[in-house]
């Protein structure tokens, strides 16, 4: 067992990235970090992620070809470091493709020295207070080695503990009557790049839902695929309305 522990006048500060609980290290966690280790130049902060990159629902393995922010350049970045037009090639007016989104949170951790403080691809399995206030965790990193899988396990001890889990991070599923029978593709949307070979097979999608991933899904279908899905708008168990793209 691993045990973290550092002096007073350098508290160690743990920050739990979304994804430390499956979910991502987004906006919210890497501004957090950032304005930390400002304020408190000498912490010894750590942020735990368990998927192999930044960005929340930005990260590099939730982006699908098309995908794209509902806001225009300018309105979708940190006042402190701008979203250029020279570096990133997003223009006036422009909605910013998901690419662009995932290196500019890269950048923006690197920029911010909070790189090198993040623990990829290691979950966080267990929290518990300690009597002396401190927070005990149980973590499993995850390694790749000659493409073989192997984990490891470890409890670190921290004085400090913030979580930036985010709401948006593991998906939830509706209880669809037949299911389990329906005998096609059924999934959620954060698995849809995983499934973009649908794209050159499929002869007709249903899209249930009608946030922004179900009209982002449902465009991707319409303009890479040719197809034209419906889009189900569900409230309080009850379909409110029908749209046929």
């Amino acid at each position: 067992m691993e045990q973290v522990r550092v002096a007073s006048f350098s508290p160690l500060l743990l920050l739990l990235a979304p994804n430390a609980y499956g979910r991502l290290i987004g906006w919210s966690g890497l501004s957090l970090a950032k304005t930390y280790t400002q304020v408190h130049p000498d912490v010894d902060l750590i942020v735990l992620e368990a998927a192999d990159s930044v960005g929340g629902v930005w990260a590099a393995h939730r982006i699908y070809p098309g995908l794209r922010t509902n806001s225009i350049l300018g309105s979708y970045e940190s006042p402190d470091f701008p979203m250029s037009v020279e570096k990133f090639g997003v223009k006036p007016g422009e909605h910013i493709p998901g690419t662009v989104v995932h290196q500019y949170m890269t950048d923006f951790a690197k920029t911010f020295d909070i790189w090198r403080r993040i623990r990829f691809r290691t979950k966080v399995d267990e929290i518990k207070q300690a009597g002396d206030g401190k927070w005990v965790l149980k973590l499993t990193t995850f390694h790749s080695n000659n493409e073989k899988e192997t984990t490891d396990t470890k409890s670190i001890t921290v004085d400090k503990l913030v979580i930036a889990t985010g709401v948006t991070g593991n998906p939830n599923m509706p209880d669809i009557p037949g299911a389990d029978t329906f005998g096609a593709p059924l999934f959620h949307a954060k698995e849809f790049l995983q499934q973009k070979e649908l794209l050159k097979t499929a002869n007709k999608v249903i899209v249930y839902g009608g946030s922004k991933s179900a009209v982002s899904i449902q465009d991707f279908f319409v303009f890479q695929g040719g197809l034209f899905p419906f889009s189900i708008l569900f409230k309080d168990g009850e379909a409110t309305w029908l749209r046929e793209s």
